[in-house]
């Protein structure tokens, strides 16, 4: 349609092809496109009055008679527009060069029924409902949407996250709503603008594809509760790069979609409606690469995978970069700078996964690789859905602040494979003469000229070790049916 051009490449690293979506851009010499400022038509824009009306109005009005004409919306640099939720529909650039503001309120604000792919609110907290408030900024069953500009889309995260940790009420009908979701969408692009302060996850593309978000930044304090930077989700041919992203959690969390044992999860692993549906739910072909995380929690694989993640390459990111973040931690946010996340009872599988060419500040971890994620005490069926993970690389990445450990953890019951960790180097670890490589149920790998030395052995005995779940469980526990206790967190 001519709104957006893709060009393709490849890289080929240790034996494995990925496909990178090298550029997405929108083309508007090819298009028409209906420019509409805001503040032109009822919006008032100063920061005190209600534009919801005026804003939702503008943003229904149709593009146009083909599918090459785009209607641009632009909030001018002087304008602070405050509304509740809005919904993106095709062919839309959005152009916030002032402040897009989200009300400080859970009135009016619209609660959608759960997604197929998670089957309860993402925000599980305990005996709360399964529906969630809608994002700040949602598009559903779309395509050709371009959020773009110089100024700033506020979340009013404080609100939210006060909600949260008191419990309150409010937060009973529904889970906190993200800043950005798209579900059933494609030909997405976010760039240069700032989104700041989500309630819950940032940037949420899910169900979606032929995603680009470049040259944007995303603010939020450290240790904001879930809020993470961007959350690709049962999405396909994503790239994200030359962000500059500070969060409360999470920087990147690359996710498809959780199924689990009841009553944790309202989607059921085992269920043939789950299982017929699943293949749709795939993450694939995502690159991550020449983004600047400073205080936040690293790039994720997971926890949510159970639709499967394949095909993702992460490089040359630089993480944990900041000046103040953790002092207790003396690191720019608690967490592993390169993490993989799931559980034994998640099903699917994490598969060709590279990081490659990062360089790690101040974060409390440099890689961690676990199957057992925040999963306390629980009793497995027989017949579980089991999680693959295989096919992982680490390779050529530099910690070079405060962060050394390094972790391989996964199951008896469900071994890692082909797990490859080539050319890492932990500067303080080796300056310590330290040893930071942990290692368990690594049934296949290849391991060579990491510093400091050690993994060759911890990798060569990961193989006689005790099962995380052993130490609650005798090995019986298979033939005693039962559910988790608590669903993991996000």
């Amino acid at each position: 349609m001519g709104i957006m051009s893709l060009s393709y490449s490849s890289v080929l690293l240790l034996g494995i092809l990925f496909p990178l979506r090298a550029t997405q851009s929108f083309d508007p010499s090819t298009c028409t496109t209906r420019k509409l400022v805001v503040t032109d038509w009822s919006v008032i824009g100063d920061g005190v009055h209600d534009d919801t009306a005026a804003m939702r109005h503008l943003l229904s009005l149709p593009s146009g008679d083909d599918d090459c004409q785009t209607k641009h919306i632009v909030i001018p640099a002087h304008a602070t527009v405050l509304t509740y939720p809005l919904n993106l529909t095709s062919h839309t650039i959005l152009q916030v060069d002032g402040s897009l503001v989200a009300m400080a309120s859970t009135h009016h604000w619209p609660i959608m029924p759960p997604v197929e792919i998670y089957g309860d609110s993402e925000d599980r907290y305990g005996g709360f409902t399964v529906n969630q408030y809608q994002a700040f900024l949602y598009a559903h069953n779309s395509s050709h949407i371009r959020i773009t500009g110089q100024g700033v889309i506020d979340g009013n995260g404080p609100y939210w996250w006060d909600l949260f940790k008191r419990r309150d009420p409010a937060l009973k009908p529904a889970g906190r709503p993200n800043l950005y979701q798209t579900v059933y969408c494609s030909h997405l692009e976010i760039d240069t603008v700032t989104m700041k302060d989500s309630p819950f996850w940032t940037v949420h593309p899910m169900l979606s594809s032929d995603i680009h978000i470049h040259h944007m930044k995303i603010r939020a304090p450290l240790y904001a509760p879930n809020v993470d930077g961007v959350d690709p989700d049962s999405a396909q041919n994503v790239m994200v790069e030359y962000n500059d992203i500070a969060c409360g959690d999470d920087h990147i969390a690359i996710k498809a979609g959780v199924c689990g044992l009841k009553p944790a999860y309202y989607n059921e692993c085992m269920d043939p409606a789950w299982s017929q549906r699943v293949k749709g739910y795939l993450t694939k072909n995502v690159t991550i690469r020449h983004n600047l995380f400073r205080t936040g929690m690293g790039i994720a694989i997971g926890s949510e995978t159970s639709g499967t993640v394949r095909d993702v390459f992460i490089y040359n990111n630089t993480i944990g970069y900041c000046q103040s973040g953790d002092k207790t931690l003396t690191s720019c946010g608690w967490g592993p700078a390169l993490h993989i996340k799931t559980t034994l009872t998640r099903s699917g599988s994490i598969d060709n996964i590279v990081f490659d060419r990062n360089i790690i500040y101040n974060t409390s971890m440099f890689i961690f690789l676990e199957t057992n994620y925040q999963v306390g005490k629980q009793k497995l069926p027989s017949n579980y859905p089991k999680t693959v993970v295989q096919n992982i690389v680490f390779s050529n990445n530099l910690a070079v602040g405060q962060a050394m450990g390094a972790g391989f953890n996964c199951d008896k019951l469900d071994p890692c494979h082909n797990i490859t960790v080539v050319n890492n180097t932990i500067v303080k670890a080796q300056q310590n003469n330290h040893n930071p490589w942990g290692c368990k149920f690594i049934e296949s790998f290849n391991v060579h000229n990491n510093t400091p030395g050690g993994l060759e052995e911890c990798m060569a005995r990961s193989m006689n070790q005790t099962s995380h779940v052993d130490e609650y469980y005798a090995e019986d526990r298979l033939d005693k049916p039962g559910w988790l206790d608590s669903a993991a967190s996000n």
